[in-house]
């Protein structure tokens, strides 16, 4: 492939695609580094953003920058800011793994966008880093669940994060006259579906 590009003249991405159109994915950005990341201050590995509403490339990163921005501010004002961990999100410093996930929902509200609607959560679960035999430690909560105990657990996190977000979707927003931008609303609108939030494959199986 890269020789008949060469050949042509054409970009290697060009050749591959034919002329057909061409689009990039959807970026998966950490807002909170956990696990492995942050030793171990939080069980999940990766709290992460895809701004789905996105339309263009430039556009997802404009929004993910905005909330990455709100988290690192909530984090600030709650008396918790920290610093980084070592892949550029905020250092996790939560007394429970579902108070992550409450600060997230809340670092997208605060950036202006529809948690679900516009912007929604991916998670790194990354169980094989505290699974063993099918036990699962979780040594912020200091508890142990087997596989089954862990499923439950992480759709009891989504189940409270949807049920969160559908609890202040109709509040209002207001931004702040010195921070406003074209990717920003003052009012968001309400979600109009419930707010999909993936875990990636090293969940428990």
């Amino acid at each position: 492939a890269h020789a008949a590009a060469a050949a042509r003249g054409w970009p290697l991405w060009r050749y591959l695609a034919g002329a057909g159109p061409v689009s990039l994915p959807l970026p998966e950005i950490q807002i909170f580094g956990g696990g492995a990341h942050a030793g171990r201050r939080i069980d999940i590995q990766d709290l992460m953003v895809m701004p789905v509403a996105a339309t263009s490339f430039a556009q997802a990163l404009a929004m993910t920058a905005e909330v990455y921005r709100a988290a690192g501010e909530l984090m600030r004002d709650a008396g918790r800011f920290a610093g980084v961990a070592d892949e550029g999100g905020w250092w996790p410093a939560f007394d429970t793994n579902e108070e992550a996930l409450a600060m997230l929902v809340r670092a997208i509200e605060r950036a202006g966008f529809v948690p679900g609607d516009e912007v929604a959560i991916s998670l790194d679960i990354a169980a094989s880093e505290f699974g063993h035999d099918g036990r699962y430690r979780l040594g912020l909560e200091r508890r142990e669940l087997d596989r089954d105990g862990m499923i439950e657990l992480l759709l009891d996190w989504l189940d409270r994060a949807v049920r969160a977000t559908s609890n202040r979707s109709m509040r209002c927003w207001r931004a702040s006259p010195r921070r406003t931008s074209p990717h920003r609303r003052a009012c968001p609108r309400p979600a109009t579906r419930p707010m999909p939030t993936t875990a990636r494959a090293s969940a428990p199986a």
